[in-house]
């Protein structure tokens, strides 16, 4: 991980927001994030159950980024993360729908947070492969 990246997860970290909305903001695997967690302990200290949030009840609009508000349409650059920012496409206006805006991951039109929603994990023998090929090259 880049130091940029990692001073983000931190500040995430410090703002109570869970490992999984942390790797999938920066772009990386849970599992990467965790080993990152372990290796800097000073900057992502333990936490109690009481410092960690409830889970906050599923909202109807899509989730947000963290730190990032949205743009509407006419300021999105070609850079930002495409993904829509309402619930219900029937109400879409163009003046005062926002889309998220976020940094693209490279190749996607998504930003990490919104990539992994919009397309998901993956069943399980499709992680393994995933896994075995990036064994392979490395």
């Amino acid at each position: 991980m880049t130091d940029p990246k990692i001073s983000q997860a931190a500040r995430m970290w410090r703002d109570g927001h869970r490992t999984e909305e942390i790797a999938y903001a920066i772009g990386f695997a849970v599992s990467a994030m965790r080993s990152c967690m372990a290796l800097n302990p000073e900057l992502f200290p333990r936490r109690s159950i009481k410092q960690i949030e409830a889970k906050p009840a599923k909202s109807a609009t899509p989730p947000r980024a963290p730190y990032h508000e949205g743009v509407p349409k006419k300021l999105l650059t070609s850079c930002g993360c495409q993904f829509p920012l309402w619930d219900d496409y029937s109400r879409y206006n163009e003046d005062t729908s926002l889309w998220c805006g976020a940094p693209r991951t490279e190749g996607k039109p998504y930003c990490g947070f919104h990539a992994t929603r919009a397309v998901g994990p993956g069943t399980r023998s499709e992680r393994e492969a995933t896994r075995t090929l990036r064994k392979m090259a490395a």
